[in-house]
């Protein structure tokens, strides 16, 4: 029995529409995992923490590389969405807040590659100004 990927394969190699992807989209499901990993450890329960901040990670990614690739490659010109950008900065800041508030301790190198991909997005969206 042989299964047929082809449409599959044409999901991944369609045009997306640039302007109906929203930096907004990290708010549900990334920000609420990362404020949870930030302050479930102080009420006790620190395996909880890191439960929310794994499953906050993994939602970053997913999202993130949809949202970094419009911010690259897409049009400067997507005026509606300009003023959701500034959700985009949070996700890596937040996120380092919950792993230092998980790892109790000062920042080691993964803390600090978290504050320092916080930059990237602010970089990216520079071109926008032009």
């Amino acid at each position: 029995m042989r299964y047929d990927w082809s449409p599959l394969w044409r999901w991944i190699k369609r045009e997306r529409d640039h302007a109906a992807i929203a930096a907004a989209l990290c708010l549900s499901s990334v920000a609420g995992n990362f404020v949870s990993a930030a302050v479930v450890p102080d009420l006790g329960y620190p395996d909880w923490g890191q439960l929310a901040f794994a499953a906050g990670i993994f939602s970053w990614l997913a999202v993130e590389s949809v949202l970094l690739h419009r911010l690259l490659t897409g049009s400067a010109k997507v005026v509606p969405l300009r003023p959701t950008l500034e959700s985009q900065l949070a996700p890596a800041s937040v996120g380092a807040v919950a792993y230092i508030a998980l790892s109790r301790g000062p920042p080691d190198i993964f803390g600090d590659a978290l504050i320092g991909y916080g930059i990237l997005p602010l970089l990216a969206m520079t071109r926008l100004a032009r």
